[in-house]
């Protein structure tokens, strides 16, 4: 009996993952987008199960419930994808380490000696992390 470690792996449900993201901004715009789009299916399947409207009124009642809540939701998740863009930009910013303890988001270089000890900062993360050199890994980039 041989399985696949990754059928038996727990994986985090769709809820999970959105209720882990740490930029409660973006949390709440998706959880906003999430709930219009439930409160879509929940009237359209009660548009569906209505036996007494005809298919005329069926179709008219479907467009309402479109015309409500489709572009809310599509806003929702837009407005939460850009401000997770920015956010992880962010991120990246106040992640690369400066001279003299700052951040690339807190302070600029000076001068070329500066921007010179920064790269090479730079290239030995990359040693570090990946085992090979900067030029190495712009070699195979390019």
């Amino acid at each position: 009996m041989t399985e696949n470690l990754a059928d038996l792996a727990v994986r985090p449900s769709y809820e999970q993952l959105r209720d882990r993201i740490p930029d409660s901004t973006v949390r709440e715009m998706w959880r906003a987008g999430d709930a219009d789009a439930t409160r879509f299916r929940t009237e359209m399947q009660s548009v569906h199960e209505d036996e007494t409207l005809s298919e005329e009124g069926k179709k008219q009642e479907a467009q309402r419930i479109i015309d409500r809540y489709a572009g809310k939701a599509q806003q929702h998740y837009s407005d939460a994808r850009e401000k997770a863009a920015r956010s992880v930009d962010n991120a990246y910013d106040f992640s690369v380490p400066m001279p003299e303890g700052g951040t690339l988001a807190t302070s600029r270089a000076k001068d070329s000696s500066e921007i010179v000890a920064i790269q090479g900062e730079a290239a030995r993360m990359v040693q570090k992390v990946t085992g090979k050199s900067l030029q190495a890994m712009s070699k195979e980039v390019s």
